[in-house]
């Protein structure tokens, strides 16, 4: 009987659900902890400026959990490239495009 070389379990696919925890955590933290509601997209810049301007707690709160996500995204992506990597014929064309998916995303960030 023939079986698969056992491969360890990669610990980095775990930082796909820590990136959204740690998003959703970082937002909703700041909302709960704001003395005024996040401003929507519609909100006049002088309301976005108060908001900013008078919450540097939960501003620095919420780009602290962005940030944190970010990079747990970025690890994730590492992770399933990894993984393409494994999944034999046409493997490297998964790998490519995880990679640039990350890549993408990066550039649109700036």
């Amino acid at each position: 009987m023939f079986s698969a070389p056992a491969t360890a379990p990669d610990r980095g696919a775990l930082s796909g659900p820590l990136a959204g925890i740690s998003f959703i955590a970082g937002i909703g933290g700041a909302n709960a902890l704001a003395d005024q509601p996040y401003p929507r997209p519609s909100s006049e810049p002088s309301e976005v400026r108060r908001f900013f301007s008078q919450n540097p707690g939960p501003v620095r709160l919420s780009a602290a959990g962005q940030i944190i996500s970010a990079a747990c995204l970025a690890r994730f992506t590492a992770s399933v490239a990894r993984l393409a990597g494994r999944s034999g014929r046409g493997s490297r064309a998964l790998q490519t495009a995880a990679l640039a998916r990350l890549a993408s995303r990066h550039g649109s960030d700036r």
